[in-house]
């Protein structure tokens, strides 16, 4: 058979593009009525278990509107309980695996001084992450053995990078030797990363 090779690209006010033949070509899945077309698309997450017939999810972080989540590989996407989501302004998305499978979503917002910066959907609603008030969280990441060890890592806008190992229940700022007030726009945890 043909080797699994898909793609997906998030183009601004335009919305996301597949390609299954690893980038020769590539067609718009913006679900029915084109209805991320348009969208101020900030991430794309592809889950870790996608393989194209048993698990073809996929989420879509819409500035201004939330986080939208396709089962079908695209063909269609639904929003994600926005009424929970105390903040619509998503810039980033992440995710923590755990033995089900069905893992952690996290979403990254711009935030004011009243706002979390980050938020964790638990399968029917989004709960805030209150140890990052007042932060515009940017770039988020896990360990891969998030199961057994809940850590987060955010990256922020204004202040540097912190480090959760409670799940998100409270954050340690980690910015020795980071420029003062370090914009960070991509944070990335190396496999196997030890305590």
């Amino acid at each position: 058979g043909y080797p699994f090779r898909t793609l997906f690209a998030a183009s601004p006010g335009r919305g996301v593009l597949r390609s299954d033949d690893g980038g020769r070509s590539w067609f718009y899945v913006n679900g029915d009525g084109d209805l991320l077309a348009g969208a101020e698309i900030t991430d794309l997450f592809v889950h870790p278990d996608f393989d194209g017939t048993t698990n073809r999810t996929l989420y879509a972080a819409v500035y201004g509107k939330g986080v939208y989540r396709s089962l079908d590989g695209g063909a269609s996407w639904a929003l994600l309980a926005s009424a929970s989501l105390g903040n619509t302004r998503v810039i980033c998305l992440g995710f923590g695996k755990d033995i089900a499978s069905t893992g952690y979503l996290f979403a990254g917002c711009r935030s004011t001084s009243g706002q979390v910066g980050l938020w964790e959907y638990t399968g029917s609603a989004w709960t805030s992450k209150a140890g990052t008030l007042g932060m515009s969280v940017s770039a988020i990441g896990t360990r891969d053995d998030f199961y057994d060890f809940p850590w987060i890592f955010i990256g922020t806008e204004a202040h540097g990078a912190h480090r959760s190992t409670d799940h998100g229940a409270t954050f340690t700022a980690i910015n020795s030797g980071l420029p003062a007030s370090a914009r960070i726009y991509d944070l990335k945890v190396s496999p196997g990363f030890g305590t």
